[in-house]
């Protein structure tokens, strides 16, 4: 319980940060943003990269997924108009 409301936390103050933060930085911002644009990639790919290392796949049941993917249904498109 203690993660969960830190994170909640965390996305606040991320909230408020991002609205009050071009008007604080005023000129400076667009630095700001490209540097915190690079590191916020940087990490989504580091989460990335242990998600797929984490990943395991039974090589010996490989055409059981095959079956899975092709039995599945196909979703409807919906169309807005």
């Amino acid at each position: 319980m203690r993660k969960v409301l830190s994170f909640s936390l965390f996305l606040m103050l991320g909230l408020v940060a991002s609205q009050l933060l071009p008007g604080a930085l005023g000129t400076a911002y667009p630095g700001f943003k490209a540097t915190a644009d690079t590191l916020l990639y940087i990490c989504l790919g580091f989460i990335m990269i242990n998600v797929g290392r984490e990943f395991e796949i039974d090589k010996s049941r490989w055409r059981s997924y095959t079956a899975e993917m092709q039995n599945r249904p196909i979703p409807e498109r919906k169309t807005f108009r």
